[in-house]
Formats: structure tokens, sequence, C-alpha cells
């Protein structure tokens, strides 16, 4: 006959085993949940619509629980919540078993704490970050698996959620899922991670910038139009199209405010040839209706404009019903893909750097890039967007080659740890000189920069932040 003593200690044994091992599988599932919180709000939704279009394992219930993500988050803390009270009782009664009711419930506490906070918490976590796809495709069919046993719970807890939500706002959240600044900085980490190319990059931020670009910043401005009035000379008409080379010009009656038709090239030149008495042609009848637009109109939907009424260029009107420039298909193009050059066109540029303190400036070039290209400071405040705008008012005459502006910017110095008696700062002394004109128009500015630190309190507040002086 067997010793009773012997048989409760086998038994007792046995018990501590299978302890051991339900605390265990507990752990493996607090893991499992914390592991699936991290990857399934974390894994790339791009990635798994295509690894579902190509038919991969396991994507698309990955996908269908990354798309009800409400009820999954819903399904994972009330798993994990189960599992880590579950093992913390089993650790306690444990502890409570081996060192008694005083020691055992601190010693429970202490273990259970280290234990499911580093292999429940954090490695599972850390783990499901670095490969948050491969976790989802996997593991998907078990999460989804404890959705379903969860439901009632989850049912409950959803109703809930949305009890609270209405009593909170009435208003349902209609803020998108990426915004536009956060999609910038996606397109940003796939370049630098060489999933798509710099120059993709480049046209992907051009085409987010249309959104905050108006027709005003690109158009030809109206002193720049070429065009041609009803009662011009068909031999003038005939010479101006050959020289500038364009295939459409406006048609003005008496004023460039008053624009009545566009006059295409191929047109004119076909009435040239079919008619038999040139004098006879008139523009009136060959123009086409033009197509106006308002200087405020974003880029993006004159694009659409143009592509909904098929033409290629629209007049810019000012708040007064006046002509304020035109804009073509192919400015608003050139903000996508940058400057496009034909046969015809002399290619012209914004800032040509002579040496390190003399630049040759195109006088259409915008105020604030100017400054901002060359690291300037601040640019002056002025009603006018272009540097030869700006030199206009500062001149206050009909300019001249030769005429000179000086310009003095301070540029505070930025220090990682600084106080007021150590600022830092440059003081650039900008020479503009009018170096070429188009008839009494600015065409190139000489830009000669001098500059000199300043430091110290005393010195910093004698500086006058905009000095200016004409020659």
């Amino acid at each position: 006959m067997e010793d009773p003593s012997v048989l409760n200690n086998l038994f007792v044994a046995s018990i501590s085993a299978v302890n051991y091992a339900l605390f265990f599988i507990l752990l493996l599932l607090s893991a499992f949940f914390s592991a699936s919180e991290t990857a399934f709000s974390s894994v790339s939704v791009v990635r798994l619509k295509s690894a579902n279009e190509e038919g991969k394992r396991g994507s698309k219930i990955a996908l269908y629980i990354v798309e009800n993500f409400d009820k999954t988050l819903s399904a994972i803390l009330i798993g994990n919540n189960i599992v880590n009270i579950a093992s913390t009782a089993l650790v306690t009664s444990i502890a409570i078993e081996q060192l008694g009711e005083v020691r055992g419930p601190i010693v429970a506490t202490i273990v259970s704490t280290i234990v499911i906070l580093l292999f429940g918490e954090i490695f599972p976590k850390s783990f499901a970050k670095e490969n948050a796809f491969t976790f989802t495709i996997r593991f998907g069919w078990l999460l989804l698996f404890f959705m379903r046993i969860f439901a009632p719970l989850i049912f409950l807890v959803t109703k809930l959620k949305n009890l609270i939500s209405k009593a909170i706002k009435k208003d349902k959240d209609t803020l998108p899922s990426v915004t536009e600044d956060e999609l910038g900085v996606i397109i940003d980490t796939m370049t630098e991670e060489g999933v798509i190319e710099q120059e993709e990059q480049q046209m992907i931020h051009s085409v987010l910038d249309l959104r905050d670009t108006n027709v005003y910043d690109i158009m030809t401005p109206r002193v720049d139009m070429v065009g041609v009035y009803l009662d011009d000379d068909i031999d003038y008409i005939k010479e101006l199209f050959l020289k500038e080379k364009f295939s459409r010009m406006p048609v003005y009656k008496e004023t460039k405010d008053n624009v009545v038709g566009i006059l295409y090239e191929r047109d004119f030149f076909e009435a040239l040839i079919t008619t038999e008495d040139k004098n006879t042609i008139k523009v009136e009848e060959l123009m086409r209706k033009p197509l106006f637009v308002p200087k405020t109109m974003r880029v993006d939907a004159l694009m659409s404009l143009l592509q909904k009424n098929k033409q290629h260029l629209a007049i810019v009107s000012d708040e007064y019903g006046g002509t304020s420039g035109l804009v073509t298909m192919e400015d608003c193009l050139e903000e996508l893909v940058g400057e496009i050059y034909d046969e015809h066109d002399e290619e012209e540029f914004e800032i040509r750097k002579i040496d390190e303190e003399n630049y040759d400036i195109n006088a259409d070039i915008a105020l604030d890039d100017l400054f901002e290209e060359l690291k300037l400071g601040k640019a002056p405040e002025t009603q006018y967007n272009s540097l030869g705008g700006w030199l206009y008012e500062q001149l206050e005459e009909i300019p001249e080659i030769g005429d000179q502006y000086t310009y003095t910017s301070l540029v505070k110095v930025d220090r990682d740890i600084t106080t007021i008696e150590d600022d830092e700062y440059i003081e650039y002394k900008l020479c503009f000189t009018v170096k070429e004109l188009n008839e009494r128009r600015m065409k190139t500015i000489h830009l000669n920069i001098m500059k000199h630190e300043l430091t110290g309190k005393e010195k910093a507040h004698e500086v006058v932040e905009t000095e200016e002086t004409k020659e």
C-alpha cells in the first residue's frame, strides 16, 4: 500500500506544475495582445491593400481587422485585461502557498509586475513595431478568433463608447485619417528609405502645394502681356506672331483692361493664306471667346477649369474688373515639374552667383524668395511681390541703369545656449543696382552684399534694423 504522504506530495507537485504552465500560457496571451495592439495600429494600410490585391495569404483578414480597428482595440483591451488580472491572481496564489500570507502578496506583486511589464508589454511591443506587417498577416486569424469570442462584450463596450462620445460632442468627427502635413512627412520618409526617387518626391510636394498657390502667383503680369488691338494692321499682327512665337494672343479693345477675345496663330495664318485680299481680314471674326478667372483662384481649380472648357489660356481679372494678367496651362504645369522650355524660349535665371558678395538677380523674383534663398533675414514689408516692384517703390522715380538703393538687414544668430549679453547679430548691407532695363521696366538687378558681426547687448540695441538710403 502506497504512503498517503507521497501521494499528497505528488498531487501538490502536479498542481504547482499546472499553475506554472497556466501562468506561462497567460503570459504568452498577454504578449500576443500587446503585440497585436502595436502591430495593427502601426501597420501600413496601403501595404496591406497591395498585399491583398496580390492574394498574399493572411492579408485579407489583417486588412479587415485594421479597417475595423474600433472593434479590434476593444477586443485587445478586453483580452489583455483578462489575462493580466488572471496571471496576477495566479502568481499571488502560488506565492501565498509557498511563502505565506504575509510575504506572498508582496513578492507576487513585485514578480508579476516585472514579468508582465517586460515579457507581456515592452518586448512584444518592440518586436511588433519592427515587424508590424509580418505579424499582422501571420497572426490576424488568431486575433479575429478572439474578436468573435468577445463579440458580446465588444458590442456593449462600443455602445457605451458611442453614448459617451455623443454626450461629449454632438458633431461627428470628420478629421481625415492622414492630414496633408502628415502625407508630406510620409513622402519624405519614403524618399529617405529609397522607396521613391527625389524627383518623384519633389513632384508630389508640388501637387500638394497647388492648394496653397493662387493664380496671381504664377500669372504673367499685365505689364508683360503681349497682345493685339482690334484695329491693328494685319501685317503688324503677322510680324508680332512671327517675332514672339506665341500660339495665342489676347485681343484688346481700346485698352488692356478690355480683353474681348483670344486670337489663335493657326486661325490667323489660315485666314491669311486662304483670303485673297488680306485687308478684308477682320480680327473680330477670327478671335475666340476669352476665359476670365479671378486672381485669387487656386491653381488646382484653374487646371480643372481649363480642362473643362478645353482652353489653354485664361485672362486674370482684378477686383475692379480690369486686367491683372494672363495665365496658361503651361504656367500650371511648371508648378508641378519646374520650368518648361521649348525651342523658342530663352532660359531665364532668378539668381546668378558671381562670387560670395555679388549676384545678378532677375527683377521678377519674389522678394520673400530672394531673402530666403540668400538667408538675408526677413524681407521688408511692401505692397509689391517682386524685387523690381519693391525697388520701384523705394526709388520713387522712373529707374535708370546705375540707380542704386541700399537696405540694411539685421539677422540674429541662433545658438543652443545663450544669454541676452551674448546675443550675436549679422548686419547685412545690401546694395541694389539697376543693371538692365526693358524699356522703362527693370529686368536685371545687381546685388552686392556686405556683412559684419555685432556682439554684446549694447551693440545689438544700438543697431537700427532697417537703415535705408538712395543714390
